[in-house]
């Protein structure tokens, strides 16, 4: 490459990395002035005014009229335009014996601007028309669709799930061809970790696992290393079913504690040996008040009472699911507006 096509190349650099740091800021602020894109940025407000004016012939930053300047005359107040763009949230999962499957829509600034839900009993890829029907009718503006499902995810493909018919390709090219947006599909509990590690304070380090117990279908787990998720090669991270050695849970009384909490436990064990997880999270509505303790225990009696166990036991997995997939399809849908560069900042 020539002098002068490099000189443009780091030219054309620099500016989309001043127009995503102008994009986050704004994101942030919703609102802001010249001066005060300039001090959270760091940037010169020539450069500030340059690339709002880009952004406003794209139609991303609208005036919003003038704010009282310290000693000076007014400045210019510019909004940004989050309500544009949407992502459309879907996820499934078991409640009192039952498959719920919620639907919620993000606009950017990740605010939700719609929530229905709805009892299902076998999904099919057609299953969720009707949801996504009413919600692309009445929320103008969806760019994107994310899916959290009980199976194992490999790009836009589902290799195993509980329900049957959703195996495949068949939905995300359905509703690629119905939508004509990018679509998202995610391990239920995958999203439901990252969820979970998205409300620790401080730092998060090493592994987290987080497992499902449904009652009506087998349990599943999965990771986060960090604040980000672990799904392994090809998804089979908590993908039990594989393990002939742990598949006690379906044939197993679901309204008897005790023999719930030892079946919790021995697939716990096993978590513990071989990923050595720093915290777990447990999640199903058949477990009791007092069963965190008793897993705890049962674990640690097998260790010696050396592992240091920091256990959780939520029984709706819902508030979890639903950060989780909001973090996952915002994240998705800034990539799909903004390109990779977002993601490299």
């Amino acid at each position: 490459m020539g002098s002068e096509a490099l000189k443009a190349a780091n030219t054309m650099q620099v500016r989309q990395h001043n127009k995503t740091v102008i994009r986050q800021a704004m994101l942030c602020l919703r609102q802001a002035t010249r001066p005060q894109l300039a001090q959270k940025t760091g940037l010169s407000q020539v450069t500030v005014s340059a690339v709002l004016a880009e952004l406003m012939e794209k139609g991303e930053v609208e005036s919003c009229g003038s704010v009282p300047s310290e000693g000076g005359r007014p400045s210019a107040c510019y909004r940004y335009r989050g309500e544009r763009h949407n992502a459309g949230v879907l996820y499934t999962y078991q409640m009192e014996g039952r498959t719920l499957v919620q639907l919620e829509v993000f606009d950017l600034f990740g605010d939700r601007v719609d929530r229905a839900s709805r009892f299902l009993g076998d999904l099919r890829p057609e299953s969720f028309d009707a949801l996504l029907d009413a919600a692309f009718q009445e929320t103008p503006g969806i760019r994107t669709l994310a899916l959290g499902v009980p199976g194992q995810v490999e790009g836009d493909k589902i290799l195993f799930c509980d329900h049957r018919a959703l195996a495949g390709d068949a939905l995300s090219r359905r509703w690629k061809g119905r939508y004509h947006v990018p679509v998202l599909l995610e391990n239920d509990v995958n999203a439901a970790v990252l969820g979970y590690v998205q409300g620790l304070r401080g730092e998060v380090a090493g592994l987290t696992a987080g497992l499902y117990f449904p009652g009506r279908f087998g349990p599943g787990m999965g990771l986060a290393l960090g604040r980000s998720p672990w799904p392994g090669r090809q998804g089979f991270v908590g993908e039990f079913h594989y393990l002939y050695g742990l598949d006690q849970w379906n044939g197993m009384d679901h309204g008897n504690p005790a023999a719930v909490e030892e079946t919790a436990a021995r697939y716990l064990r096993a978590v513990c040996v071989m990923a050595g997880p720093e915290r777990v999270v447990l999640y199903g509505d058949i477990f009791r008040p007092g069963s965190e303790e008793a897993i705890r225990q049962k674990v640690e009696k097998t260790f010696y009472n050396a592992y240091g166990l920091q256990l959780e036991v939520r029984r709706d997995m819902g508030p979890d699911y639903s950060v989780g997939m909001k973090a996952l399809a915002l994240r998705q849908l800034k990539r799909t507006l903004f390109g990779t560069a977002w993601e490299e900042e």
